[in-house]
């Protein structure tokens, strides 16, 4: 999720996102946040969950497209049209 920052001057400036995912725009993947990360491999290695365990109460990651991650995402924050770009491979 943290990539998104990589986006917003070039959104802010050219009203443009580049989308480097070999999938389309419109497909939905699953997207999580490195403190998600963080906070579930702590769970899962504290001595009160148990060592290893091999479940956790915490959410798995979010499916949402490049144009709900992105576009709408930056669109929100700077309050103005954002399109999405596919960046060929």
């Amino acid at each position: 999720m943290e990539n998104l920052s990589w986006d917003i001057d070039q959104a802010r400036k050219q009203g443009v996102v580049c989308c480097f995912l070999a999938t389309p725009s419109t497909k939905a993947v699953p997207m999580v946040g490195t403190e998600d990360v963080g906070r579930v491999g702590a769970e899962l290695l504290d001595a009160r969950t148990g060592v290893g365990s091999k479940s956790s109460n915490s959410r798995v990651p979010d499916w949402v497209t490049q144009n709900e991650n992105r576009i709408g995402t930056h669109e929100r924050r700077l309050r103005r049209p954002v399109r999405p770009e596919a960046v060929p491979p």
